[in-house]
């Protein structure tokens, strides 16, 4: 069954604000009733609430009207969005790089560039983190902007700066991670800051191989290590931050995940730390080859410039297995951890082109587990990733497409095993999987939710109750009304089908008894969600 099981702290926790918590809350994405589009959702009005805010305070004096109803309507959004929160929210900015409770915030590109001028205006006073607690007030929004305009006439200098018991601003050097506030900082604010962080690193990284400059090494080595470490302290807080899916080009994003992941499923299997950290290591480095051949293409086949993007054909990525071997040499040397960090990356980049490229080494040696892992975290985290040119901006396969296309194009038997690891590893039940409930009813899984959180709770087609007679029904046992709860929750998987129970899988798996769509999961005594 499923890791993802992590302390939560209620909003008695948080309120007041906690003086020494994270700027970056690690925040359950969403309650179980909640899905990860709202999630994005709720992040997208914070960032933009707050940037109305404080460009008002730009335009006129606080006592201007304007800007008395700008905050009167802040607190009863801000107020309505911390209602499906656990804890405090939080925004960090960096460049371009915006994080909302430690995700990076994923919205319009009339909000990116909104949040990121706010961001602009934050970083010319020396600030780039606010954190709001949850029983925010006018008076404390107040304050707020009272301080940011003092600010803007004079640096206030070195923070954080706790304008009240609900408010604070602060500056957090996001690129490289806990600092001196570690010991001051909970296992899960941690999490949240390490996440954020690493991805700012790797953004950083990755634009520079693209560029033909190799840096920032040793503190993505660093990254690796600290995530290594705290997942050892807790496992499914690190998962968490899996909730959200990334772009699918957005390389530091995924490299991120698919460390996370990896990590998480290698920790499994072995605690040694050199293991672990090479591994977190190889996926976060995974991207190495194929922006060396870009940086290449630059060169060779673009002298205009940066006029015309570079493009890789498919045969040119064929060549990204060994570029990244290369790559590796030329950033880490050659010793022994650095190449087996290098093999990793290199046989993981093989397998995930294996339908072009066949076995690695011809099949005459056998690829190691730890690139195994490394290949099947990222397969299927590209597979999930969200597909920002898709029309409903929700684009990207769900599990149950990821698994199959996943299995298609499996030729070894590790690679099913390590497959089965992931699914355990993510609480996640494959289509066609037979199931017994904690109420006695068996069934056959019949499809998967979208969010991460929802893995471990999907929709079974129930086909029979141990020692009853029972019709046969869907049901979701993500929804929290009273017939779902009643059901229970799986108590385990079965080895085989028999009579109706085989009949009905067999039937689920080759289309002949189509599922219901599966719809944002459904409170209990309300309609449904909006």
């Amino acid at each position: 069954m499923s890791e993802r099981t992590s302390s939560e702290r209620t909003p008695d926790e948080t309120t007041p604000l906690d003086p020494n918590a994270s700027q970056l809350s690690p925040k359950p994405q969403g309650d179980a009733q909640d899905g990860g589009e709202d999630t994005s959702r709720r992040y997208e009005t914070f960032a933009l609430t707050l940037f109305r805010l404080f460009k008002l305070s730009t335009m006129h004096t606080l006592d201007n009207q304007a800007v008395q109803r700008g905050i009167k309507y802040a607190e009863t959004t801000l107020r309505e969005l911390m209602s499906k929160e656990l804890g405090d929210m939080s925004a960090l900015f960096s460049g371009e790089n915006i994080f909302i409770n430690g995700q990076p915030l994923r919205a319009s590109r009339g909000t990116y560039e909104a949040v990121i001028e706010l961001g602009e205006m934050l970083n010319r006073v020396g600030l780039n983190e606010i954190r709001l607690g949850r029983k925010i007030s006018a008076d404390d929004l107040q304050q707020m902007l009272e301080f940011f305009l003092a600010a803007r006439r004079q640096a206030p200098g070195d923070g954080p700066f706790p304008i009240t018991n609900h408010v604070r601003l602060q500056f957090i050097d996001p690129s490289f991670l806990l600092g001196s506030e570690e010991d001051e900082l909970t296992v899960q604010e941690q999490i949240a800051r390490t996440v954020s962080s690493t991805v700012v690193v790797m953004r950083r990284a990755l634009e520079a191989i693209e560029a033909g400059e190799y840096r920032l090494v040793n503190t993505i080595k660093r990254a690796a290590q600290s995530m290594v470490m705290l997942a050892e302290q807790d496992a499914g807080a690190l998962l968490g931050t899996l909730e959200q899916r990334p772009d699918q080009g957005d390389r530091a994003v995924l490299s991120v995940q698919t460390a996370t992941l990896a990590s998480v499923m290698t920790r499994l299997l072995t605690r040694d730390m050199q293991t672990l950290s090479d591994v977190t290591s190889a996926a976060l480095l995974f991207d190495v080859g194929e922006l060396r051949l870009l940086a290449q293409a630059k060169i060779e086949d673009d002298p205009f410039g940066d006029a015309i993007k570079a493009q890789l054909t498919d045969r040119d990525r064929d060549r990204s297995p060994a570029s990244a071997a290369a790559a590796l040499v030329v950033m880490t040397g050659l010793y022994d951890r650095s190449i087996r960090r290098s093999m990793i990356t290199h046989e993981a980049a093989w397998l995930c082109r294996q339908h072009r490229l066949g076995l690695p080494y011809h099949g005459k040696l056998p690829p190691s587990l730890e690139s195994i892992i490394v290949a099947i975290a990222r397969r299927f985290l590209e597979l999930i990733a969200f597909d920002i040119s898709a029309k409903d901006s929700q684009g990207g396969g769900d599990p149950d497409e990821a698994l199959q296309k996943m299995l298609e194009t499996m030729t070894m038997p590790a690679e099913r095993l390590v497959l089965k690891l992931m699914c355990s590893v993510l609480g996640l039940y494959p289509r066609g999987t037979l199931v017994e409930l904690t109420s006695g009813w068996r069934g056959v899984i019949s499809g998967n939710h979208t969010t991460p959180s929802l893995y471990d709770r999907p929709q079974i087609f129930l086909v029979e109750r141990v020692g009853q007679g029972a019709a046969p029904k869907f049901a979701n046992l993500a929804e929290l009304r009273e017939e779902a709860l009643r059901l229970g929750t799986i108590a385990r998987i079965l080895p085989r089908g028999e009579g109706a129970l085989a009949q009905a899988q067999e039937m689920l798996l080759n289309g002949q008894l189509p599922a219901p769509p599966l719809a944002p999961p459904k409170l209990l005594g309300d309609e449904a969600l909006p």
